[in-house]
């Protein structure tokens, strides 16, 4: 009976192990809705879009060491992450030297322009303060847009599933 007791400990051990990796992929909407295939895509009247992009990243990857370069963006995607979070901003993904959230997507809220100004104020006030290690004496600098409007968002396809938004 012991030895059974053990097995089921693992086992719900390793789902909510699966349940977090998952939770870091998507958000908790969306892997609440994920079947085997995808989560059907699900349009929004309204949703504000935030991204930050970094100027000029192709100079300085092109003359700094690579792994120097990406613990420095990390740095910045981490900061992101906690200044979104703090304002229920939600991460959807990064492309190369772009960090792309939204708010009032997957959880609709009316004050989803006003959250995202928010944190778009404070992570401008974040970058400027030049926080965290120096890679090659590079003044990083970002842009910072917002955009409200209709999206759809939703995951697409069978495997390596991805919270993507569209429009």
């Amino acid at each position: 009976m012991g030895e059974l007791r053990e097995q089921n400990e693992v086992i719900q051990a390793k789902n909510r192990e699966n349940e977090q990796l998952l939770l870091n992929v998507l958000p908790a909407t969306a892997a609440e809705g994920m079947s085997g295939r995808g989560l059907q895509p699900k349009a929004y009247r309204e949703a504000t879009i935030l991204f930050v992009d970094a100027v000029q990243f192709s100079r300085l990857a092109a003359r700094v060491d690579p792994v120097s370069c990406l613990r420095q963006l990390d740095f910045y995607f981490s900061l992101f992450d906690q200044i979104t979070g703090a304002f229920a901003v939600e991460k959807v993904t990064t492309i190369g030297d772009t960090y792309l959230a939204v708010a009032g997507v997957p959880q609709r809220r009316a004050a989803h322009a006003v959250d995202a100004t928010l944190a778009a104020l404070r992570l401008a006030q974040a970058v400027t303060t030049r926080p965290g290690p120096v890679v090659d004496e590079w003044e990083w600098s970002f842009r910072i847009g917002l955009h409200s409007g209709p999206c759809i968002s939703g995951v697409l396809g069978a495997r390596k599933h991805v919270f993507d938004l569209w429009g």
